[in-house]
């Protein structure tokens, strides 16, 4: 192996090193982002979101402002968003697996919905959607995982 190929070599490890390291910190920004609010605001209480089979809920907006969330929810990982207490418009999409059956990865996406809530501090909420279009709710405590 000469010079000119071991330089090309390194390039290459270099560049796939640097694609892995923007793509970790791209991934953990929203992390620390979080942690720095959660921080800041003892007193937020979490809204947890999890999911039938196929179904995702996405709070898109809190009071029209960017959420502070984590992750996306599943049905084994429910998605967490914190939120200080008060009263707040929650800026809502609701996205269905295709309702005939099929293998396909057709989507149904709702309209956005809006849901008024009021918030107490330090406490868990599950925000639920009701299978009606647009229909959501908002229950204390923490949603059951199977």
């Amino acid at each position: 192996m000469d010079g000119l190929e071991f330089y090309y070599l390194l390039l290459f490890f270099v560049g796939i090193a640097l694609c892995i390291l923007i793509t970790r910190s791209i991934l953990s920004m929203d992390y620390f982002v979080v942690k720095k609010f959660k921080k800041k605001n003892p007193q937020a209480a979490t809204i947890w979101i999890a999911c039938n089979k196929g179904d995702l809920i996405r709070i898109i907006k809190i009071d029209g402002s960017k959420t502070n969330s984590l992750g996306m929810g599943t049905v084994s990982k429910p998605n967490k968003t914190y939120i200080l207490p008060g009263s707040h418009v929650l800026t809502l999409r609701h996205y269905s697996a295709n309702p005939d059956g099929s293998k396909r990865s057709k989507r149904i996406i709702t309209n956005f919905s809006e849901l008024k809530v009021n918030i107490d501090p330090k406490q868990d909420y599950t925000l639920l959607y009701n299978e009606q279009p647009d229909q959501y709710s908002l229950v204390e405590g923490m949603p059951q995982v199977s």
